[in-house]
Parts: C-alpha cells; structure tokens; sequence
C-alpha cells in the first residue's frame, strides 16, 4: 500500500493461486485490525485486488470470482468464461474473517 496520492489513477492486479488455498489479506497496525478472506482458487479462479490510492478516494477491493471484470467478450476469448447448463446450480464458499490483534509490541 502507497500513501494518497494526488492524480492518483485506479489500478486492477489480477492474481492466480498456485494451489486450491486462495487467501488474502490486509493487516492495518494503527488500529490493530485486519482483514482476511479465503476460498478456494480452483471454484473461484478469478482473484482481483483493486487499488485506488487517490486523495479521497482511498480503496482497496480484494475480490475473488469466477472470472476477472473485464466482461463476458474477453473472458469468453480468454476461456474464463463458465456457463451453467438449465437447472444446475452452483453454490461457492467464502470466508471473511476479521483479525483483531491484542499483542502489539
């Protein structure tokens, strides 16, 4: 993480997961507080951490999907693009955890 940044433009990196374990997180020491999410890479292949360190406008997205947002043109060019055939369903898992840490030496 970079400090606000004055003309600062939104960034997406897109990141893939060497195993089934997709984790992620954020720690935030001020506040002693953070951030983790996990799920797994091989259902949600599709992991983007989004960043936009503007003056004011300060975001961080950690997002995991089935694909990454560039629309269903490219992912469908890509191969990313995953269908469900009429009555299927599919049901994902995702934990968010929030990490409070009382030790801070």
């Amino acid at each position: 993480m970079e400090k606000p940044t004055k003309g600062c433009r939104e960034r997406c990196y897109y990141h893939k997961f060497a195993d089934e374990k997709g984790f992620a997180g954020i720690f935030q020491p001020k506040l002693a507080m953070g951030l983790e999410i996990s799920f797994d890479a091989k259902e949600l292949d599709g992991f983007v951490e989004w960043k936009m360190m503007g003056i004011r406008d300060y975001v961080l997205g950690l997002e995991c999907g089935n694909c990454y947002p560039d629309g269903r043109d490219v992912m469908r060019k890509t191969g990313m693009l995953k269908f469900l055939e009429p009555g299927m369903r599919k049901a994902y898992h995702v934990a968010v955890e929030i990490k409070v840490c009382t030790d801070l030496r």
